[in-house]
């Protein structure tokens, strides 16, 4: 789960409730041609005919009442756009045109999968051919919004200089005054060291399933194996803090999506991420919501601080020790991620039994791995070498990662980030072979061939990849669509670090 996906969704579905609430224009789509101009505030377009064929029970939206719609995603104006819905789910359309774009090339692709049901809630692809590219975003219509049970298709068309640029433009906002920075209060609350959980955040006899460390999904930011876990469950339900603490940050990403920071000790934190609201003691103390807010707010085992279960039926919980540090290559590029643990071995007893007895995954450690990094092998995670120094995590689409399944860890994974020609996603590898943690310097040029996974019902997707280790620390990797036989390096390899 990914605060990126889950704020693009928030985004798409605010705009999208105004617009249907706004509109009362729907016009039939027939036989794949444009029969309705789009209307904006600047006026009236004639568009030409979509390169990209129209999914086929789509319903043209021809009145818009403002652009929030595009311009949240950095879609412009001179930009060939149109916007439908259908009463297909956000899979059928996904799948329909994995099936029916040849000749595009996908460069770009975004997940948001409900992690109960595994079902795609919202999906945005970038494709390109030649000089040419499409925007195309896919998403459910809730139970907040008029059409319940249809999906709205959004496709923008034209230069790919300007696709390229699509995507979120919302900038983060802080409770800082003018000129000043803002970090994380620094506490002393005069004890180091962990505490033991001793309250389930969601009330146990809710729980449906554990997760552990390790979640890939590389479209919605998971490139590295994800370093918390979560809890899943049905229906709206309250939040808990797990321990006694002091709520130190919370991060509002805008209508139901918060994350709560709760400082334990000097050196231990853990966070509720994806509460659907606050609970009104907790928002009375914050005051105006800005997306990061510093604060200091006292709780108790047990005291409820939210609501979870409006949108996305799963808490992550994560856990910060900072007397661990993970085998990374270089720790330091990771900051918290470096000490990130999972929450099961610091519960009490009786509660660590009930949530192994909810967790999936039989392999150990039974509650996950992050860190798969070797010195001189292949195996582990990589960074694009021209990677910012300031916050390397955050730049996830230059991220690629050699490693293992979180449910199966005998299942070779690679995931994919971007800037490789193959799509955006996770991988299998073809034949489970060769084992990354066998590839050294010694190996030369390795060929892996991928394809889709089946959580993300992508099987029929297949890539190739072509890597090499340079040096102990850095990798050369070349990606190309389908599976290609005997590849060579070109001027499109690209290089990665640790």
């Amino acid at each position: 789960m990914h605060t990126k996906n889950a704020k693009l969704k928030t985004a798409i579905g605010v705009c999208l409730t105004i617009f249907l609430l706004l509109s009362g224009c729907v016009t039939q789509q027939k036989n794949g041609s444009i029969q309705n101009v789009i209307q904006s505030a600047a006026g009236q377009h004639e568009t030409a005919k979509l390169d990209v064929p129209i999914y086929p029970d789509a319903n043209e939206i021809v009145y818009m009442p403002d652009d929030k719609l595009w311009t949240d995603f950095n879609v412009s104006s001179y930009l060939n756009r149109k916007a439908y819905t259908s009463m297909s789910s956000v899979q059928e359309i996904y799948e329909w045109y994995l099936n029916n774009i040849a000749g595009w090339e996908i460069v770009e692709k975004s997940v948001f999968e409900n992690p109960q049901t595994s079902e795609k809630e919202f999906v945005y692809i970038k494709l390109k051919n030649n000089t040419k590219g499409v925007f195309l975003a896919i998403m459910g219509v809730n139970e907040d919004m008029l059409m319940k049970g249809q999906s709205i298709l959004a496709i923008a068309q034209g230069s790919w200089s300007l696709i390229e640029l699509c995507g979120s433009s919302m900038e983060m906002s802080f409770n800082v005054p003018e000129g000043e920075e803002q970090s994380e209060e620094e506490i002393d609350l005069g004890m180091e060291g962990s505490i033991t959980f001793t309250v389930s955040p969601i009330d146990e006899s809710y729980i449906t399933f554990v997760e552990p460390l390790g979640n890939l999904n590389p479209g919605g930011g998971h490139t590295f194996p994800s370093d918390h876990g979560a809890l899943s469950f049905d229906g709206i339900k309250d939040v808990r803090a797990p321990a006694e603490g002091i709520i130190t940050m919370i991060q509002w990403r805008g209508s139901s999506d918060y994350k709560v920071v709760i400082t334990h000790t000097n050196t231990f934190k853990s966070y509720l991420d994806h509460l659907s609201e606050l609970d009104e003691s907790i928002l009375q103390q914050v005051g105006n919501l800005e997306e990061f807010n510093y604060v200091h707010i006292p709780v108790k085992a047990g005291e409820i601080i939210g609501k979870a279960g409006k949108e996305l039926n799963a808490v992550d919980w994560g856990v910060i020790d900072e007397n661990v540090t993970l085998n990374f290559i270089h720790p330091e590029r990771y900051g918290d991620m470096a000490h990130a643990v999972h929450f099961i071995p610091y519960c009490e007893d009786n509660l660590k039994s009930l949530l192994l007895s909810k967790l999936q995954r039989t392999a150990e450690p039974r509650w996950g791995k992050i860190d798969f990094d070797e010195p001189g092998k292949l195996v582990g995670n990589w960074f694009l070498e021209n990677i910012s120094g300031r916050d390397p995590l955050a730049e996830w689409k230059k991220h690629l990662s050699f490693v293992y399944d979180m449910w199966n860890p005998e299942k070779i994974r690679i995931g994919v980030g971007g800037t490789l020609a193959t799509p955006a996603t996770l991988y299998q590898v073809y034949g489970n072979t060769p084992d990354p943690a066998d590839i050294s310097v010694e190996s030369g040029p390795i060929v892996y061939k991928l394809q889709g996974t089946e959580e993300f019902g992508e099987t029929s997707l297949k890539a190739t990849i072509l890597v090499e280790m340079i040096d102990n620390e850095t990798i050369k990797v070349e990606g190309f669509t389908g599976w290609v036989s005997n590849p060579t390096f070109t001027e499109n390899a690209k290089y990665y670090i640790r």
